[in-house]
Order: structure tokens, then sequence, then C-alpha cells
């Protein structure tokens, strides 16, 4: 039987020969290495910090640190495989964007040439050897749904809408105003476009219009970590990898499931579901709604929508379609009654060389059917009755036709009705905060719903609702 090992990964970051915790490292002769040794400190023995554990805090956007060497700005990796470039470029960005937010503590002990092929063999080893693969690499690969919950972080903006530009424009003739409000107008409507990341792998994404006015404010800008859900692809047919996906597939975000995430957040798929969105905080046409809070005020009976051969649609009351399917139904036997009595009753064939038509002709024109009838062999009988079958077969198949037919003259031909539950909510608040705030009401409908659904929902009481639209 084979024996399955725990392997910790540690993120190999080379401080001075000191480790993130404090602790000197050993000697590379006594460093035990999982599978086979990748480098000199990778990897460490000793136990990983999380960002705010070393860090302390939020970053500060200074100005880059000048304790960049000569070495690291001379690395090129544009002679190497896609997958080095890809990680390459994130590696420096990482370590750069460390340097940059926490010049004191840094001052150029993390952005060096040890640490950056420190990593690329972290990340083959992780990728490679042990089959781990990140949130955006799993979506590509079509094993992961985009619409999950996960934190991904803003890594480069694309097209920028800004409206202020043209809003400060103005000119006094008529043309020239009329042209700059509809030019203003398309520019409010244009999605933006920016980079995410996963810390490994980037996709482009497709920003709605209140996430696009959000970034037009500078409330959303680089570097800045998203808490992503219910999200969509847009242009995926199919497994891709990282490199195929630029440029054809886009990740489509709407601000519904959109969060701010803690600048310490881990990059990644979720672990556990976030909070519900406060019902006041949903926008219009914000998307999809992934989950949140309501209180049930008022439950209305359900109701159906029929949609007519012309487009148009009507509504009705349960009692009321009761009434129309009753109509229908009498107007549907009508019409097939009515055919069906103009249907010829006799047994003529069109095959007469078939020896059940014969004997059916035989028992139409014979005085006394019954005796005739004793006197057949049970091969006769059985010829006789299968010919009357495909008789009444062929008979059945011509009323069905004629009827179909006569029900789509006289526009019967089918109804199409969808019954649904129309449901006011209002959202909740803090018990202290409940006599100074209004709170925001809504319809939720549910179409078709089900009977278990119809039995559950009770005036007065708090449900979490999900994938409202």
């Amino acid at each position: 039987m084979p024996l399955l090992t725990m392997v910790r990964f540690i993120t190999p970051i080379s401080t001075n020969r000191q480790s993130s915790a404090g602790v000197p490292k050993l000697p590379p002769t006594q460093i035990t290495s999982c599978r086979t040794k990748l480098s000199a400190y990778y990897p460490f023995q000793h136990k990983r910090k999380t960002w705010k554990e070393y860090f302390g805090g939020p970053p500060c956007f200074n100005c880059l640190a000048e304790h960049i060497i000569d070495e690291v700005k001379l690395m090129d990796a544009k002679g190497a495989e896609r997958w080095v470039n890809n990680h390459y470029k994130w590696i420096v960005w990482k370590l750069a964007s460390l340097e940059r937010c926490y010049p004191t503590k840094a001052a150029g002990k993390f952005l060096t040439v040890a640490n950056v092929l420190d990593e690329l063999k972290y990340r083959y080893d992780r990728e490679v050897n042990n089959g781990h693969r990140s949130a955006i690499k799993k979506i590509l690969e079509g094993n992961a749904l985009p619409s999950l919950m996960m934190v991904l972080c803003i890594s480069a903006i694309y097209s920028h809408p800004d409206v202020h530009k043209l809003e400060a424009v103005g000119t006094d003739e008529n043309e020239n105003s009329i042209k700059n409000k509809s030019l203003l107008a398309a520019k409010r409507n244009m999605p933006a476009h920016i980079e995410l990341t996963d810390g490994w792998y980037a996709l482009e994404a497709s920003l709605d219009v209140a996430l696009s006015e959000q970034l037009q404010k500078r409330k959303l800008f680089i570097g800045q970590k998203l808490r992503i859900w219910g999200a969509s692809l847009c242009g995926w047919t199919g497994p891709v990898s990282f490199h195929e996906a630029s440029g054809t597939v886009k990740l489509m975000v709407h601000v519904n499931g959109s969060y701010r995430a803690r600048w310490d957040d881990p990059l990644g798929f979720c672990k556990h579901v976030g909070p519900p969105l406060a019902f006041k905080c949903i926008k219009a046409s914000g998307g999809r709604v992934p989950r949140t809070l309501v209180g049930v005020a008022r439950i209305y009976p359900v109701l159906y929508k029929e949609r007519l051969p012309d487009g148009s649609s009507i509504v009705r009351s349960e009692r009321m379609e009761r009434k129309a399917l009753q109509l229908y139904h009498q107007r549907v036997s009508k019409i097939a009654e009515d055919i069906m009595s103009e249907q010829d009753e006799n047994c003529a064939s069109t095959d007469d060389s078939e020896e059940g038509a014969k004997i059916c002709k035989m028992l139409e024109q014979a005085a006394e059917p019954e005796v005739m009838m004793a006197g057949l062999t049970s091969e006769q009988m059985i010829s006789f009755s299968s010919y009357q079958a495909k008789q009444k077969e062929a008979r059945q198949n011509e009323v069905a036709k004629k009827v179909e037919n006569a029900l789509e003259v006289a526009g019967l031909s089918s109804r199409d009705v969808t019954p649904f539950l129309k449901v006011r909510v209002t959202g909740l608040a803090h018990k202290i905060s409940a006599t100074k705030t209004i709170n925001k009401e809504g319809l939720i409908t549910i179409w078709n719903p089900t009977e278990k659904q119809k039995a559950d929902l009770v005036e007065g009481q708090v449900y979490i609702a999900t994938g409202l639209l």
C-alpha cells in the first residue's frame, strides 16, 4: 500500500538569511526537502506568517524604494517559456509591491534575485510537481465555476471612461451640444475593462455600469482586492490555457456580487461563504444577487401568466385560470367531436390484396356475419384482428392530424401558461437603528413555485434568498 505524506508549502522569501518569523534559517545541509532539493532555502521549516502578522497593518503607498539592486533590474524572462514569463511577472510584481508599500521594513530585502528564483522554484513545485492550481486556472480549465466566491486583485485598468472631461466641455452651438450629450451618454453606458489576478494568473474583466462609475470616481484602483461572487465568463467555449484566454475570455463582474476585501485577505477561492448583501444595497441593474437576508411582509396569491400567439400576454388569478382552462378544453373537445363525426366509420381498406381486407368485405356483405365469424380458422382470425388494429391506428392518426390542423387554424394549438408567486419583502435593520432608518421594501417573483416553497413561506419570518435577478 502506498504511503501518503502531508506536504506543507511555505512561501520562500529570503530576508538576509532570517525567516519571516525571525528565526535563523538552517544551513543547507540540515534542510530536509520534500521530493527533491529545490534551493538552498526552500522549503523552510518555520511556520508561515500571514501578511497581518508580519507587517502589522495595511500598506502605505509610498514611492518605490531605491534599494532595488541592478541584478534584479537586469533579469530577463523574455527568452523563457510562457510559464516562466508569466510567473516571473507576478513574482516581481508582488515583491516590488512589498518594497513599495513597506519601505522601512522591507529595505531591499524582498526584491532580490535569490527570492525571485526561489519563488519560481516554489511555484514549479506547487503547480507542476503537486498539481495545485490557482482559482483563475481552475476556472479557465473548466474545473471550477466562475460564480464561486473568490478574492482577486486589480492589476491593470485597460479602459477608463473619463466622463468629467466630456462634462467640462461646453459649447454654445446646438449641434455640438447635442453631439456632446450623446457622446456623454454613450461613455456612461460603456463598460470599463480591468485586469484581475489571483497572484498566479490574470484574467480580463468587464465591469457593469455601476462598477464603471465607481472606477471613474477612483474608488477602484490598481492593487485593491475585491471579493467577487456570482460572476460569469464571456467568450469561454471550453477548457483553455491562460495564454489562449488572453483577449478572448472575459470575467463579467456585477456590482451586486462585488465587495471590498480586506488588505490581508488571501487571494483565490474563499473557504467560507461571506455575509449576505444588505437588502438596501441591492442595485436594480446590478446583476444577480448571490445572497441576501429578507423578511417576508406579504405573500400574494398565485397568478398565472399566459403568452398569446401574437406575442402579448395576459395575467389571470387562479379562479380565472380554471375558467380559461375549462373553456379551452370545451372548444378543443367540440372541434375534435366534429371531425370524428365526419370521419368514415367503414373498414374499407386501401390494400384489397390483404387477407384481412377480404374477410372484412365478406363480413359486410354476409347476411349472418356471426355465423361466418364462427367458421373462420385461427389464421384467418389473426389476419382479421391484425387488419382491424391497423385500420384503427390509421383512423386515429388521420383524426389526430385533422384535429391538430383545425386547432392551429382556430388558434387553440397549445397554451403557454406559467404560474408565479409574488412576495413582498423588507430589509432587516439592527434593533438600535431600526427607529432611525426606513427599511427598504421590494417584490420577489418566484416563477413556477413548488408546493414545498408555497408551504414553507410564512409571513413574518426571515429567509435567505439566493440567485435573485
